[in-house]
């Protein structure tokens, strides 16, 4: 039978199925390439949007992991400071780090760092063959960035966190550069412990900086991030694998081309010199005060110490440690400030720094008594009020009358010395004078210059609390304030600030002229102005000019000296931080030992002395007076003075020929003591008046000079008597007021009271009260007392003329008591009740105080 009609031929059929199979497979190709096309172009969004930003998370783990290290002004590391994880890492930029170091981890750990784009497709799949056919792993593939991925974000090896770190890596290639992911993976590769970058590690296995390191230490650092914790180089089992992997990573460098043969030797033969993980801790003290001033550090911090010069500080004060413990000073201080720019080089808190003796203490930065460290400020502030180097002050006895009570200041040595000059007040570091400078200038107008300074705390009560024990140091003072406002002398009187990073000068405000700030200088590099209380001791006998101040607080607690060269400013200190007394060590003692050893010990030559501002001159002047010399003054000497303030007013001790210097009356009492241990006396008072001994006038006591009158004798003074007649009436009209002659003495007494009530209400009451020119300055107006049963009850009178008198006329109210000679002293025993005082002169001086007596 034949085919049925209208069916295709066989051939026709099978070739119309092989070309509806061309065109499908035609359209799925089309469509797959459509989908890679599609999914290429949608690969980035996707994985930007269902990503996190790992650029960001990069920067972020490097700003909150950052630790950081002090270095000295020549890089030296001082401390390493943790970062906010208690891990130890530097901060080091790629740029600083030496090639070979670069090549050593990429020969490590991504030698095809340079091509991939996040993941090495052919690494991986060495590391798979490798893995199957050893059935261990042997091998890894993750790139430096997939490292980096894991580092800044940490989460369990599993299947899924290797896709993810996949995903991520090639995102951030996207997002950073090369040389910022090899940046970042150089600071955050863990070494070993507690070690972050290599950075980190080169400064503690090493003790350099990362571009210092060879080929065998960056071959090291580079072997490290395989696997920490085993390649333990303080371990020995450590320490031979960490040898092992590091010639390992030579032999890749050499197969990479980045090492020759020669130096893959000579780096397996290099010695591996490692510190171990003891970190250093220099000047601990100096970097203590820097982080509490400026924070912890973030990366490496250069600051102005010099390791050399806190070596010498630490040694100078260590080599007196026995010396000072055996009179009673276990702790000192010191620092070292370079003049020029008032860098601190070296600071020294404690002997030790630690728990024994308070150690951790800093005494450079511990509040403490200033003994006689601020005088200098105090006759900065004279000079600047018109006085000048050898202007005198009388350092005689003297009682002053304060809040807190009666006031009687003495020198170190219990001796007075009658007129000084400034410069030998401040060389010998009296306080009789000072304390009556201070008296003379104002409490109120030192304690602001002190506060110009940083000294003291800017108030305008705070003078009255201190008083007059602002000139010997009764503030307390912290060394480093000290030490930089001995600077401002330095610096021609300006204010200046200590830096603890390098650089120049910070100077303030001028706050004493040019002039002043040299002759300070001058006073306190002058051996011959400090030998009545120092002497000329070996300690202070220097190669070179220093200015140096001493200072000793109340029962020698805190021993000071303080000193100024071209060259260096410092300050040490030497007591005990809980405040007990040493041995009778003073500031000289205790301490210029120290630092005559630290000044010869300190690195550079000598500088030049301070150039003497043009606006002094070389005067001369009387060596007892301080002013012009007449022709009679038989010690002349030579000062510097401002040429506004010449010409100098001509010297009143020597007005006429003569073997005596002739003082005024101030200086009676001062005479008075020393008739008492020379048979001749160079010293007088003007006008030739003799001085008695007041004690040989006590009650019941017939000594001469004072002529005592019984207190049953009629009141006032008897007319005629004296050289001239009717004194008593006279006197009492003009001075006392309200009585007339003849008065009884309670009405004379009530007269002179009414009259000083009156003027102490109208304000024209000083310190003590008087009329005319001659002043009680004991007792003091206002004074009470109370009287001791069984107890003599006497108190001392005492009062002090302008210019000599025969006599001083003492009346108990308005009973005559006695007349003294100089020194113008007399004795009365109490009787209970108010009681007016007065001191009478036969001319027109007189001055009149109250007191009760209980």
């Amino acid at each position: 039978m034949g085919e049925p009609s209208g069916s295709a031929p066989p051939t026709q059929a099978a070739e119309a199925g092989r070309a509806r199979r061309r065109a499908w497979g035609k359209r799925l190709a089309l469509a797959a390439l459509a989908g890679g096309v599609a999914l290429w172009l949608l690969w980035r969004p996707l994985v930007w949007a269902v990503t996190p930003d790992v650029a960001a998370m990069v920067s972020e783990s490097l700003r909150a992991v950052r630790g950081g290290a002090l270095l000295d002004r020549h890089g030296a590391v001082l401390r390493f400071f943790p970062n906010a994880a208690g891990d130890y890492q530097l901060w080091v930029p790629l740029a600083s780090c030496p090639v070979h170091l670069v090549q050593a981890v990429l020969a490590a750990e991504d030698r095809n760092f340079r091509q991939h784009s996040g993941f090495d497709v052919a690494a991986m799949a060495r590391a798979a063959w490798q893995n199957l056919t050893e059935r261990r792993i042997v091998s890894g593939a993750s790139t430096i960035t997939q490292q980096v991925v894991r580092m800044v974000r940490p989460r369990p090896r599993t299947w899924l966190t290797k896709l993810t770190e996949l995903v991520l890596a090639a995102k951030l290639e996207m997002q950073l550069d090369k040389d910022r992911l090899l940046e970042a993976w150089l600071n955050l590769a863990p070494m070993y412990g507690n070690l972050r970058g290599v950075g980190m590690a080169a400064r503690v296995l090493f003790r350099k900086g990362i571009e210092q390191v060879t080929v065998a230490e960056a071959a090291t650092l580079a072997a490290f991030p395989q696997s920490p914790a085993r390649l333990h180089p303080e371990a020995p089992k450590g320490r031979r694998l960490l040898l092992a992997r590091r010639d390992w990573v030579l032999g890749q460098m050499v197969r990479l081309g980045w090492l020759s043969r020669d130096e893959e030797r000579a780096a397996r033969a290099a010695p591996m010199p490692m510190y171990g993980r003891r970190l250093p801790l220099r000047a601990p003290h100096f970097a203590d005060w820097v982080v509490a001033r400026d924070g912890p550090p973030r990366g490496e911090v250069m600051t102005s110490l010099d390791l050399a010069v806190q070596d010498r500080l630490v040694e100078a004060l260590t080599a007196h440690r026995d010396r000072l413990a055996r009179a009673g000073a276990r702790q000192v201080a010191g620092l070292v400030a370079d003049t020029a720019t008032m860098e601190v080089l070296a600071m020294a808190g404690s002997f030790e720094y630690g728990p024994v003796g308070g150690g951790f203490n800093n005494g450079c930065l511990a509040p403490r008594s200033g003994g006689s460290i601020l005088k200098p400020f105090l006759y900065a502030l004279a000079l600047e009020e018109g006085f000048h180097p050898g202007s005198i002050i009388p350092d005689t006895r003297r009682t002053f009358r304060t809040p807190q009570g009666d006031y009687l200041p003495y020198n170190a040595t219990r001796r007075t010395y009658g007129p000084v000059s400034i410069r030998s007040a401040l060389g010998n570091s009296l306080n009789i004078s000072a304390v009556k400078m201070l008296n003379e200038l104002g409490g109120r107008a030192f304690y602001r210059f002190l506060a110009g300074f940083g000294l003291v705390p800017p108030s305008d009560t705070l003078w009255e609390y201190y008083g007059l024990g602002l000139a010997i140091g009764n503030p307390e003072v912290r060394l480093v304030d000290v030490v930089a406002a001995y600077g401002a002398f330095a610096h021609g009187g300006r204010r200046v600030e200590l830096r603890t990073t390098p650089g120049p000068l910070r100077a303030g405000p001028a706050l004493m002229s040019e002039a002043t700030a040299w002759s300070l200088l001058d006073i306190m590099s002058d051996p011959s102005a400090r030998l009545l209380t120092f002497g000329n001791p070996r300690f202070f006998a220097f190669d070179q000019p220093v200015a140096l101040k001493t200072g000793t607080s109340t029962n020698y607690r805190d021993c000071w000296i303080f000193a100024v060269t071209p060259a260096y400013v410092i300050g040490l200190w030497a007591g005990n931080f809980e405040g007990s007394a040493t041995h009778g060590l003073g500031g000289a003692t205790a301490c210029g030992p120290i630092l005559h050893q630290l000044l010869r010990d300190l690195p550079g030559p000598a500088r030049g002395w301070f150039p003497r501002p043009a606006i002094l001159e070389g005067v001369r002047i009387c060596g007892l007076s301080g002013q012009a010399p007449t022709a009679f003054c038989p010690m002349v000497s030579r000062e510097w003075v401002e040429r506004s303030r010449l010409p100098l007013p001509s010297c009143p001790f020597h007005e006429s020929q003569g073997l005596f210097h002739e003082l005024p009356a101030e200086y009676a009492d001062w005479i008075q003591q020393r008739g008492q241990a020379l048979r001749v006396d160079p010293f007088r008072l003007q006008g030739d008046l003799a001085v008695a001994d007041p004690l040989a006038a006590l009650p019941d006591d017939s000594g001469a000079g004072v002529r005592v009158r019984p207190a049953g004798e009629a009141s006032g003074l008897a007319a005629g008597d004296g050289p001239t007649g009717g004194a008593s009436e006279r006197i009492q009209r003009r001075r006392l007021g309200a009585a007339g002659a003849g008065s009884e003495g309670g009405g004379a007494a009530m007269a002179a009271e009414g009259e000083a009530s009156r003027m102490w209400r109208a304000g024209a009451a000083t310190e003590e009260l008087g009329w005319g020119r001659i002043r009680i300055v004991s007792p003091h107006d206002g004074d009470r007392f109370v009287m001791v049963p069984d107890g003599d009850n006497l108190i001392r009178l005492r009062a002090e003329p302008e210019t000599p008198l025969p006599e001083v006329i003492w009346l108990i109210d308005g009973a005559e008591l006695a007349r003294t000679p100089p020194p113008y002293e007399a004795w009365w025993r109490l009787e209970r009740g108010r009681h007016t005082i007065t001191a009478l002169s036969l001319g027109e001086e007189a001055a009149q105080i109250t007191i009760q007596v209980e």
